[in-house]
This record gives structure tokens, sequence and C-alpha cells, in this order.
């Protein structure tokens, strides 16, 4: 697991930096005691992860089934209650 800090640019949102380097949301959040959006200067924790994206159409019984896994696994893990295309989940 790949671990460092990056500095927010202009046009950086929470989610873009979550693409960017494979990480989810619920992590970001957790790592840098996210209460509020992230603004250029700020400094963030990235910790890389084993994550997957989300592809159309699936849903969380598929994204478990992939993986062998239970989805409220999958759902706790990542603190949501919905997924959608694009998504980063932590598997």
């Amino acid at each position: 697991m790949k671990k460092f800090f990056y500095r927010v640019v202009d046009g950086d949102t929470a989610l873009s930096v979550c693409k960017r380097f494979s990480v989810s949301f619920s992590s970001l959040k957790k790592n840098n005691n996210l209460t509020e959006e992230i603004k250029a200067g700020d400094i963030l924790y990235i910790e890389e992860e084993n994550v997957y994206q989300v592809l159309p159409n699936e849903d969380f019984n598929d994204v478990a089934k992939k993986f062998g896994i239970e989805k409220e696994e999958i759902i706790n893990k990542n603190g949501i209650d919905s997924v959608f295309y694009g998504l980063n989940l932590l598997i």
C-alpha cells in the first residue's frame, strides 16, 4: 500500500482526488478528518488501497459476487447505502 501527502490545487474536489488516486471517499474523509469540501492549498494524506470502480449497471450484489464477499461487507467498509457508475469502492 502506497502512502503519501498531496497538496490540493485549484479545481480539485474530494471526488476528483479519490478518482485520481484510486481511493475511496470514506477513506479520504477518515484519514483527513474532512468535514467540508477541500480547497486549494489543503494537504491531504493519501493511502492507496484495494479499490474497485463500479461499472455501468452494477449494484452491490454484482460487486460482492465478483470478489466473493457479502454485500454487507462492502456497505460497512465504505459507509454508503447505494452505488453508481464510476464510484470507487474499498474492497
